[in-house]
C-alpha cells in the first residue's frame, strides 16, 4: 500500500508539472500570437502609408452583386476618365493605371513565387506620376515599352534574376517573354513574402489584361496649396456634372475615396 501511495503521488508531481507547462506554453503561444499579429498589422499600416502617401484620391468602379449575392471584382472604368479628371484645376498629377494579377515563369518553366502575384501597369517615367505610384525603383529603370518589365527585389533574389534577364509572364494567355529593366520596391519594402511583383507600363498591360481603353484606377493629387478634402470634392463635382456616374465606364458607376 505503501508503494501505491508513494507511486500516485509521484504520478501527482508528474501530471502537476505536465499541466503546469501545458498552462506556460499555452500563455506563450498566445501572447506569440498577438505579438505576431500587432507586428503584422503595424507593417501593414507603414506598407499602406509609405505607398499612397502622396495621392488625395482615388478613383474606381463600383462592385455590384451576382445572383448568388457574392461580391464581384471591382470592375475597370474608361480611360476616358483620367483626362476629365487632369481637366479640374484643383488636380495637379492625375495617372490611371491597372492592377491585376499574373505568374512569373523562370527559364525552366516553374512558377516563382507563391499567390499573390502582383502585377500593376502605370506610366512610371511620366513627369510627376511616381507621387502616385505604390510602387518605388530600386535599381535600374520602369518599363516603358512592350516586351519590359520590372520585378520586385525580393523576387528576383529568391529566382536569381537580375536586370537584363528575361523572365516569362503569365496573364490572360499563355507565357510571354519579358526582359527585366528594372527592380522595384512595395513601399519601403524588398518583397511581400513569397508574393511576386511585375510592374509593366500602362499601354502594355492593358494588352496584357484585355483591358485596352480601361484602367482599374485613377490616383489624383492635388495642386500645392490646395487641401485633399477640397481636390476630391472638385474631382467629384467634374465626375457628376459629366454623368460619369452611370454612362462612360466600362463597368457601370464610379466611386471617389480616399487614399
Amino acid at each position: 500500500m505503501r508503494r501505491v501511495a508513494l507511486k500516485g503521488l509521484a504520478w501527482r508531481k508528474i501530471r502537476g508539472v505536465l499541466t503546469a507547462l501545458s498552462i506556460v506554453l499555452g500563455v506563450a503561444m498566445v501572447s506569440g500570437a498577438f505579438v505576431v499579429t500587432d507586428t503584422m498589422k503595424k507593417a501593414a499600416d507603414e506598407l499602406e502609408s509609405s505607398s499612397y502617401a502622396g495621392i488625395d484620391g482615388i478613383v474606381t468602379g463600383v462592385a455590384g452583386f451576382r445572383d448568388d449575392n457574392s461580391w464581384q471584382k471591382t470592375p475597370s472604368i474608361s480611360q476616358s476618365l483620367v483626362a476629365k479628371v487632369k481637366r479640374v484645376p484643383q488636380a495637379g498629377t492625375v495617372a490611371g493605371s491597372v492592377l491585376d494579377q499574373a505568374k512569373l515563369v523562370n527559364a525552366k518553366g516553374e512558377v516563382i513565387g507563391s499567390p499573390p502575384n502582383f502585377a500593376v501597369g502605370i506610366d512610371a517615367g511620366q513627369p510627376g506620376v511616381q507621387r502616385l505610384n505604390p510602387l518605388s525603383l530600386g535599381s535600374g529603370r520602369w518599363a516603358t515599352r512592350t516586351g519590359e518589365v520590372a520585378i520586385d527585389v525580393g523576387t528576383a533574389r529568391r529566382g536569381h534574376l537580375a536586370i537584363g534577364d528575361t523572365v516569362g509572364v503569365v496573364a490572360t494567355g499563355p507565357v510571354r517573354k519579358f526582359r527585366i529593366v528594372g527592380l522595384v520596391k512595395w513601399g519601403n519594402l524588398d518583397s511581400l513574402g513569397t508574393a511576386t511583383v511585375a510592374a509593366f507600363d500602362l499601354k502594355t498591360a492593358q494588352a496584357l489584361f484585355d483591358k485596352r481603353g480601361e484602367v482599374d484606377s485613377i490616383a489624383v493629387a492635388g495642386r500645392a496649396g490646395v487641401t485633399p478634402p477640397a481636390v476630391r470634392a472638385a474631382v467629384a463635382g467634374a465626375l457628376r456634372d459629366a454623368d460619369e456616374n452611370t454612362d462612360g465606364t466600362a463597368g457601370g458607376p464610379v466611386r471617389l475615396q480616399g487614399p
